[in-house]
């Protein structure tokens, strides 16, 4: 269990306001993912120097970042990928 609750961060997910269409399809062209949530953005990056460079970007951008939180592997996920190990063998 100590191993779940340390595990590392997989993704992280910035929240803003307001995302113009060119400004996500640059993302998206960078790797990253870009998705309208109701009138917001939600924009996931893969690792916290990439993060630090988007965050760069908005700001610079003058767009209003609402939140930065990091994701990590749920209890689900983690459980899925132990399965699949163990029928590969690998535990």
């Amino acid at each position: 269990m100590k191993g779940l609750l340390s595990s590392g961060v997989v993704e992280w997910e910035i929240g803003l306001e307001s995302l113009t269409p060119d400004r996500a399809l640059a993302l998206r062209a960078q790797g990253h993912r870009a998705d309208s949530v109701g009138t917001r953005w939600v924009v996931r990056v893969g690792s916290e120097s990439a993060l630090q460079s988007v965050l760069g970007e908005l700001v610079r951008a003058g767009i209003k970042i609402g939140s930065v939180e990091p994701r990590r592997e749920s209890l689900e996920e983690h459980f899925v990928r132990a399965l699949g190990a163990r029928r590969e063998g690998s535990l």
